[in-house]
Protein backbone atom coordinates (compact mmCIF):
# COMPACT_ATOMS: atom_id res chain seq x y z
CA UNK A 1 0.00 0.00 0.00
CA UNK A 2 3.09 2.21 0.97
CA UNK A 3 4.60 1.20 -2.71
CA UNK A 4 0.59 2.64 -3.94
CA UNK A 5 0.76 5.47 -2.15
CA UNK A 6 3.94 6.50 -3.46
CA UNK A 7 3.27 5.89 -6.62
CA UNK A 8 0.25 7.98 -6.91
CA UNK A 9 1.96 10.91 -5.57
CA UNK A 10 5.06 10.37 -7.97
CA UNK A 11 2.24 10.72 -10.76
CA UNK A 12 0.92 13.46 -9.24
CA UNK A 13 3.98 15.09 -9.17
CA UNK A 14 4.59 14.35 -12.88
CA UNK A 15 1.03 15.91 -13.44
CA UNK A 16 1.87 18.94 -11.44
CA UNK A 17 5.02 19.05 -13.76
CA UNK A 18 3.38 18.15 -16.86
CA UNK A 19 0.36 21.06 -16.22
CA UNK A 20 2.69 23.48 -14.97
CA UNK A 21 4.99 22.82 -18.00
CA UNK A 22 1.43 22.78 -20.29
CA UNK A 23 0.89 26.41 -18.28
CA UNK A 24 4.22 27.71 -19.56
CA UNK A 25 4.09 26.69 -22.99
CA UNK A 26 0.34 27.73 -23.40
CA UNK A 27 1.63 31.58 -21.93
CA UNK A 28 4.89 31.30 -23.96
CA UNK A 29 2.12 30.34 -27.44
CA UNK A 30 0.06 33.39 -26.21
CA UNK A 31 3.34 35.15 -26.66
CA UNK A 32 4.45 34.38 -29.65
CA UNK A 33 0.95 34.67 -30.60
CA UNK A 34 0.95 38.53 -29.66
CA UNK A 35 3.97 38.71 -30.80
CA UNK A 36 2.51 37.50 -34.65
CA UNK A 37 -0.14 39.47 -34.40
CA UNK A 38 1.52 42.81 -33.80
CA UNK A 39 4.42 41.89 -36.51
CA UNK A 40 1.45 41.43 -38.78
CA UNK A 41 -0.49 44.05 -38.05
CA UNK A 42 2.98 46.09 -39.12
CA UNK A 43 3.15 44.23 -42.11
CA UNK A 44 0.03 44.70 -43.06
CA UNK A 45 0.53 48.77 -42.45
CA UNK A 46 4.03 48.55 -44.39
CA UNK A 47 2.00 47.12 -47.09
CA UNK A 48 -0.50 49.47 -47.37
CA UNK A 49 2.30 51.84 -46.98
CA UNK A 50 3.91 50.84 -50.20
CA UNK A 51 0.68 50.45 -52.17
CA UNK A 52 -0.05 54.21 -51.98
CA UNK A 53 3.91 54.74 -53.10
CA UNK A 54 3.38 52.22 -56.17
CA UNK A 55 -0.32 53.97 -56.73
CA UNK A 56 1.41 57.34 -57.19
CA UNK A 57 4.26 55.56 -59.03
CA UNK A 58 1.88 54.60 -61.41
CA UNK A 59 -0.13 57.35 -61.44
CA UNK A 60 3.53 59.37 -62.10
CA UNK A 61 4.16 57.47 -64.70
CA UNK A 62 1.18 57.12 -66.84
CA UNK A 63 1.24 61.11 -66.85
CA UNK A 64 4.84 60.60 -67.87
CA UNK A 65 3.72 58.18 -70.68
CA UNK A 66 1.23 60.75 -71.68
CA UNK A 67 3.59 63.68 -71.53
CA UNK A 68 5.66 61.46 -73.67
CA UNK A 69 2.93 61.17 -76.63
CA UNK A 70 2.04 64.61 -76.49
CA UNK A 71 5.71 65.38 -77.24
CA UNK A 72 5.82 62.92 -79.70
CA UNK A 73 2.94 64.60 -82.01
CA UNK A 74 4.29 67.83 -80.94
CA UNK A 75 8.00 66.66 -82.75
CA UNK A 76 5.75 65.69 -85.78
CA UNK A 77 3.83 69.00 -86.00
CA UNK A 78 7.84 70.33 -86.10
CA UNK A 79 9.00 68.00 -88.49
CA UNK A 80 6.26 68.46 -90.67
CA UNK A 81 6.67 72.51 -90.33
CA UNK A 82 10.41 72.33 -91.10
CA UNK A 83 9.52 70.43 -94.34
CA UNK A 84 7.16 72.43 -95.36
CA UNK A 85 9.29 75.22 -94.94
CA UNK A 86 12.48 73.90 -96.30
CA UNK A 87 10.10 73.31 -99.15
CA UNK A 88 9.14 76.53 -99.43
CA UNK A 89 12.92 77.86 -98.93
CA UNK A 90 13.86 75.47 -101.78
CA UNK A 91 10.79 77.43 -103.93
CA UNK A 92 11.75 80.47 -102.78
CA UNK A 93 15.24 79.80 -104.03
CA UNK A 94 14.26 78.67 -107.19
CA UNK A 95 12.44 81.75 -108.16
CA UNK A 96 15.56 83.93 -106.94
CA UNK A 97 17.74 82.05 -109.32
CA UNK A 98 14.89 82.29 -112.28
CA UNK A 99 14.37 85.71 -111.99
CA UNK A 100 17.80 86.54 -111.90
CA UNK A 101 18.72 84.21 -114.84
CA UNK A 102 15.66 85.91 -116.46
CA UNK A 103 16.73 89.44 -115.49
CA UNK A 104 20.88 90.61 -115.76
CA UNK A 105 20.23 93.33 -114.09
CA UNK A 106 19.07 92.13 -110.86
CA UNK A 107 22.60 90.47 -110.11
CA UNK A 108 23.92 94.31 -110.82
CA UNK A 109 21.38 95.83 -108.79
CA UNK A 110 21.61 93.21 -105.84
CA UNK A 111 23.66 95.53 -103.25
CA UNK A 112 20.70 98.10 -104.05
CA UNK A 113 18.53 96.08 -102.64
CA UNK A 114 16.55 96.84 -99.40
CA UNK A 115 18.81 100.14 -98.76
CA UNK A 116 16.26 102.70 -96.88
CA UNK A 117 14.96 105.01 -99.37
CA UNK A 118 16.47 103.35 -102.17
CA UNK A 119 14.76 102.41 -105.51
CA UNK A 120 15.07 98.88 -104.29
CA UNK A 121 13.34 99.65 -100.86
CA UNK A 122 11.13 96.80 -100.32
CA UNK A 123 10.43 97.59 -96.71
Amino acid sequence: AAAHADQVEAAGGAVREAEERLGEAKAEAAGVHKSHKAKRAELQARRKEHEKVVAELRKRKAGLEQQVADQGVELQEVEHLVQTFDKERRGAAEVVTSIETEHSWVEAQKAQFNVPGGDFDFK
